[in-house]
């Protein structure tokens, strides 16, 4: 009777280790296919970050007023942009 308990724990054991890997391999094969089809979106999005910085300081850089000193510009300085 014992000897069938301990069988028993050990054909449970045995099962839930190969579910276990049965699964690990599943969310692997998954993970396979994401890292897959997520590559061409990660070196875009390189790309995406390069030009955003780029357009950033262009932007950060023409956002400023430059002063005027000594220059009569009138009542509309709007005309001027």
């Amino acid at each position: 009777m014992e000897k069938e308990q301990q069988l028993s724990a050990q054909v449970n054991r045995k099962k839930r280790q190969y579910l276990l890997l049965e699964k690990q391999k599943q969310l692997n094969s998954l993970l396979d296919l994401q890292i897959e089809a997520l590559a061409p979106v990660a070196a875009a999005a390189n790309t995406f970050t390069e030009e955003y910085k780029s357009f950033a300081t262009a932007v950060d850089a023409t956002r400023h007023k430059l002063p005027v000193k000594n220059v009569h510009v009138g009542e509309d300085a709007s005309q001027f942009l």
